[in-house]
Parts: C-alpha cells; sequence; structure tokens
C-alpha cells in the first residue's frame, strides 16, 4: 500500500501516513513475527519516500517496470525494507541522517 498516495488530500502533509506506516510496522513486528516488511513506491513519488525513510525503511533499490499503475502502463518502483532486527529511528522527526542509495545500495549523507 502505498499511505502517502493513499491519504486524503486535507490530511496530507499532516504526518498521518507516517503515524500509520510506523503504528502498523510496530504492530507487524511485535505481534505478527514479522521478520521483514517493505514498502516500495512510485520512482518519483518523494511523499512516500519521506515517509518510508521516517518509519526507518531503508533504499535497496529499483524495481524495474514492476507495478501498473491507473495510467495502464507499468513504472519503476524503488524498494524500501524494515526487518525486525533494525533499530526504531530516533530522530524527533523520524528522519535518518545517512541514507543508503536506492541505486548503489551504498550509504550516502544528506545532512548537508
Amino acid at each position: 500500500m502505498d499511505f502517502a498516495a493513499d491519504t486524503l488530500p486535507a490530511a496530507r502533509g499532516r504526518g498521518v501516513a507516517t503515524r500509520a506506516t510506523r503504528a502498523v510496522t510496530s504492530w507487524a513486528f511485535r505481534m505478527a513475527d514479522a521478520r521483514r516488511i517493505e514498502i516500495a513506491h512510485a520512482v518519483g513519488n518523494e511523499a512516500s519516500c519521506r515517509v518510508a525513510h521516517r518509519c526507518g525503511y531503508l533504499p535497496e533499490g529499483t524495481l524495474r517496470d514492476s507495478h501498473r499503475f491507473g495510467d495502464g502502463t507499468y513504472h519503476d518502483e524503488h524498494l524500501h525494507a524494515r526487518l525486525a532486527t533494525d533499530p526504531d529511528p530516533t530522530n524527533p522527526t523520524g528522519e535518518p541522517t545517512v541514507y543508503g542509495n536506492p541505486t548503489t545500495g551504498q550509504a550516502s549523507d544528506t545532512s548537508r
């Protein structure tokens, strides 16, 4: 599910998608014994990318032509994942200070 895209326009920018993603993630790891959770979003969907980062999901790569959206054509998606053993985000904004490059998998500092 693309929480950021599925959030009603009036609720966007208020942290609703981030809170929902954190709640579902926490529940899945604690109650459903999930080991790994993935989030995929359309390349260029910056809002969904920010939600994934704020919730501690690390970028893992680009899935080429992976999902057919409403326009009927397949689009690339960015894949983020979080493991049950990954630490919870500790930054008050939920924004990690170091991200991995989804293409190369290498860490890159975005705090500049």
